[in-house]
C-alpha cells in the first residue's frame, strides 16, 4: 500500500497527513531498533576498522532521527 501511495500521492503532494505521520512514526521506531542492532554488531566485531565502519553506519542512522522528530512534532504543535 505504501508503495502505491508514495509513488502517486507523495510526489503530487496529495498524501493524507495521517498516512504520512503513520509512516514517519513507524520509520522512527524502526530506525531506533536498527541503530541498536548496529550497536550490538559493533560489540561483536573483532577489528577496529570493522568496528569503525559499523559505528559510522549506526551514527548515520541516529542522525536521521531528529529529522523524523521535527516532522512529527513541529514547534508550536
Amino acid at each position: 500500500m505504501w508503495r502505491i501511495l508514495s509513488s502517486s500521492n507523495l510526489p503530487l503532494g496529495t498524501l493524507a497527513e495521517n498516512a504520512f505521520r503513520r509512516y514517519l512514526t513507524q520509520d522512527y521506531l524502526f530506525l531506533i531498533h536498527f541503530a541498536r542492532s548496529y550497536a550490538l554488531l559493533v560489540s561483536k566485531l573483532r577489528t577496529l576498522p570493522e568496528m569503525r565502519a559499523a559505528a559510522a553506519s549506526m551514527n548515520a542512522i541516529l542522525n536521521e532521527l531528529p529529522l523524523a522528530r521535527r516532522l512529527l512534532c513541529p514547534v508550536g504543535d
